[in-house]
Protein backbone atom coordinates (compact mmCIF):
# COMPACT_ATOMS: atom_id res chain seq x y z
CA UNK A 1 0.00 0.00 0.00
CA UNK A 2 1.21 3.50 -0.79
CA UNK A 3 2.67 5.32 2.25
CA UNK A 4 0.26 8.28 2.35
CA UNK A 5 -2.70 5.94 1.79
CA UNK A 6 -1.57 3.82 4.74
CA UNK A 7 -1.56 6.93 6.96
CA UNK A 8 -5.14 7.76 5.98
CA UNK A 9 -6.34 4.21 6.61
CA UNK A 10 -4.46 3.05 9.72
CA UNK A 11 -4.20 -0.52 10.92
CA UNK A 12 -5.84 0.49 14.21
CA UNK A 13 -8.99 2.49 13.36
CA UNK A 14 -9.49 3.66 16.95
CA UNK A 15 -6.38 5.83 16.62
CA UNK A 16 -7.96 7.87 13.84
CA UNK A 17 -11.70 7.38 14.09
CA UNK A 18 -12.68 9.99 11.54
CA UNK A 19 -12.51 10.17 7.78
CA UNK A 20 -11.45 13.57 6.56
CA UNK A 21 -11.25 13.98 2.83
CA UNK A 22 -9.78 17.25 1.62
CA UNK A 23 -9.53 18.51 -1.91
CA UNK A 24 -5.81 19.23 -1.74
CA UNK A 25 -4.85 15.77 -0.59
CA UNK A 26 -7.33 13.58 -2.45
CA UNK A 27 -8.33 15.14 -5.73
CA UNK A 28 -8.77 11.74 -7.30
CA UNK A 29 -12.40 10.56 -7.00
CA UNK A 30 -11.19 6.97 -7.33
CA UNK A 31 -8.86 7.25 -4.32
CA UNK A 32 -11.61 8.92 -2.26
CA UNK A 33 -13.99 6.10 -3.14
CA UNK A 34 -11.46 3.39 -2.23
CA UNK A 35 -10.78 4.96 1.17
CA UNK A 36 -14.47 5.62 1.85
CA UNK A 37 -15.42 2.01 1.05
CA UNK A 38 -12.82 0.80 3.54
CA UNK A 39 -13.73 3.23 6.32
CA UNK A 40 -17.53 3.56 6.12
CA UNK A 41 -19.88 0.94 7.59
CA UNK A 42 -21.27 0.49 4.07
CA UNK A 43 -21.21 2.36 0.80
CA UNK A 44 -23.46 1.50 -2.14
CA UNK A 45 -22.46 1.31 -5.77
CA UNK A 46 -22.28 4.62 -7.58
CA UNK A 47 -22.19 6.72 -4.40
CA UNK A 48 -20.13 9.89 -4.77
CA UNK A 49 -18.48 11.91 -2.02
CA UNK A 50 -17.02 15.25 -3.08
CA UNK A 51 -13.48 16.22 -2.18
CA UNK A 52 -14.15 18.48 0.82
CA UNK A 53 -16.40 16.32 3.00
CA UNK A 54 -15.71 15.62 6.68
CA UNK A 55 -17.11 12.41 8.16
CA UNK A 56 -16.38 11.77 11.82
CA UNK A 57 -16.57 8.19 13.15
CA UNK A 58 -16.99 6.90 9.62
CA UNK A 59 -17.44 3.33 10.85
CA UNK A 60 -20.95 4.36 12.00
CA UNK A 61 -22.00 5.90 8.66
CA UNK A 62 -23.90 3.92 6.01
CA UNK A 63 -24.41 5.34 2.52
CA UNK A 64 -26.77 3.81 -0.05
CA UNK A 65 -26.31 3.40 -3.78
CA UNK A 66 -26.12 6.42 -6.10
CA UNK A 67 -25.97 8.86 -3.15
CA UNK A 68 -24.29 12.22 -3.73
CA UNK A 69 -22.69 14.19 -0.88
CA UNK A 70 -21.47 17.64 -1.93
CA UNK A 71 -18.53 19.81 -0.78
CA UNK A 72 -18.43 21.29 2.71
CA UNK A 73 -20.75 18.73 4.29
CA UNK A 74 -19.94 17.60 7.83
CA UNK A 75 -21.31 14.30 9.12
CA UNK A 76 -20.71 13.85 12.84
CA UNK A 77 -21.63 10.31 13.77
CA UNK A 78 -20.67 9.20 17.24
CA UNK A 79 -18.50 6.38 18.55
CA UNK A 80 -21.57 4.47 19.79
CA UNK A 81 -23.92 2.66 17.41
CA UNK A 82 -26.90 4.65 18.71
CA UNK A 83 -25.35 7.72 17.04
CA UNK A 84 -25.19 6.37 13.50
CA UNK A 85 -26.05 8.09 10.24
CA UNK A 86 -27.95 6.23 7.51
CA UNK A 87 -28.35 7.77 4.06
CA UNK A 88 -30.71 5.85 1.77
CA UNK A 89 -30.38 5.08 -1.93
CA UNK A 90 -30.58 7.95 -4.45
CA UNK A 91 -30.43 10.64 -1.74
CA UNK A 92 -28.71 13.96 -2.32
CA UNK A 93 -27.00 15.88 0.47
CA UNK A 94 -26.22 19.42 -0.64
CA UNK A 95 -23.09 21.37 0.19
CA UNK A 96 -22.23 22.71 3.65
CA UNK A 97 -24.86 20.55 5.35
CA UNK A 98 -24.37 19.51 8.99
CA UNK A 99 -25.68 16.11 10.11
CA UNK A 100 -25.14 16.13 13.89
CA UNK A 101 -25.90 13.09 16.06
CA UNK A 102 -25.41 15.07 19.30
CA UNK A 103 -26.43 18.60 20.24
CA UNK A 104 -27.67 20.69 23.15
CA UNK A 105 -31.14 22.17 23.28
CA UNK A 106 -30.99 25.85 24.06
CA UNK A 107 -32.57 27.05 27.33
CA UNK A 108 -32.78 30.48 28.98
CA UNK A 109 -29.53 30.00 30.86
CA UNK A 110 -27.43 28.00 28.46
CA UNK A 111 -24.50 27.47 30.83
CA UNK A 112 -26.75 25.95 33.52
CA UNK A 113 -28.44 23.77 30.95
CA UNK A 114 -25.18 22.35 29.61
CA UNK A 115 -23.94 21.59 33.12
CA UNK A 116 -27.13 19.91 34.30
CA UNK A 117 -28.53 18.11 31.27
CA UNK A 118 -26.96 15.65 28.86
CA UNK A 119 -26.88 16.49 25.16
CA UNK A 120 -29.60 15.35 22.80
CA UNK A 121 -28.22 12.24 21.07
CA UNK A 122 -29.47 9.81 18.50
CA UNK A 123 -29.23 8.48 14.96
CA UNK A 124 -30.13 10.27 11.74
CA UNK A 125 -32.01 8.48 8.96
CA UNK A 126 -32.27 9.99 5.50
CA UNK A 127 -34.61 7.81 3.45
CA UNK A 128 -34.49 6.88 -0.21
CA UNK A 129 -34.64 9.74 -2.69
CA UNK A 130 -34.57 12.52 -0.08
CA UNK A 131 -32.89 15.85 -0.76
CA UNK A 132 -31.19 17.93 1.94
CA UNK A 133 -30.58 21.46 0.67
CA UNK A 134 -27.44 23.56 1.00
CA UNK A 135 -26.46 24.94 4.44
CA UNK A 136 -29.12 22.89 6.26
CA UNK A 137 -28.70 21.36 9.72
CA UNK A 138 -30.20 18.00 10.69
CA UNK A 139 -30.32 17.39 14.45
CA UNK A 140 -30.23 14.02 16.29
CA UNK A 141 -33.16 11.56 16.44
CA UNK A 142 -34.51 12.73 13.09
CA UNK A 143 -35.87 10.65 10.22
CA UNK A 144 -36.26 12.31 6.84
CA UNK A 145 -38.86 10.40 4.80
CA UNK A 146 -38.79 9.09 1.26
CA UNK A 147 -38.59 11.77 -1.43
CA UNK A 148 -38.76 14.52 1.22
CA UNK A 149 -37.18 17.85 0.38
CA UNK A 150 -35.31 19.96 2.92
CA UNK A 151 -35.04 23.46 1.53
CA UNK A 152 -31.69 25.27 1.81
CA UNK A 153 -30.84 27.03 5.10
CA UNK A 154 -33.29 24.86 7.10
CA UNK A 155 -32.94 23.34 10.56
CA UNK A 156 -34.60 19.94 10.90
CA UNK A 157 -35.62 19.36 14.51
CA UNK A 158 -38.20 16.57 14.14
CA UNK A 159 -39.17 13.78 11.75
CA UNK A 160 -40.12 14.77 8.22
CA UNK A 161 -42.82 12.54 6.65
CA UNK A 162 -42.53 11.06 3.16
CA UNK A 163 -43.17 13.39 0.20
CA UNK A 164 -43.10 16.61 2.21
CA UNK A 165 -41.14 19.83 2.04
CA UNK A 166 -39.37 21.26 5.13
CA UNK A 167 -38.32 24.88 5.18
CA UNK A 168 -36.95 27.16 7.87
CA UNK A 169 -37.05 25.92 11.45
CA UNK A 170 -40.00 23.69 12.25
CA UNK A 171 -42.16 24.44 9.19
CA UNK A 172 -43.56 21.64 7.06
CA UNK A 173 -45.46 22.07 3.83
CA UNK A 174 -47.19 19.26 1.96
CA UNK A 175 -45.54 18.51 -1.35
CA UNK A 176 -48.11 18.39 -4.11
CA UNK A 177 -47.28 15.84 -6.77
Amino acid sequence: MIGWLRQLNPKHPHIRSDLIITGLMLRSAFVRQVIAKQRLASMGDGAKIDSKVNIMFASNVSIGKKVKIQNGTVITAGPEHDRSVYIGDYALVGGNVLLATASYDVADKLTDYIRNYPPRRGPIYIAEGAFVGWYSIVLPNVRIGKKAIIKPFSVVTEDVPDNTVWSGVGHKDVLSR
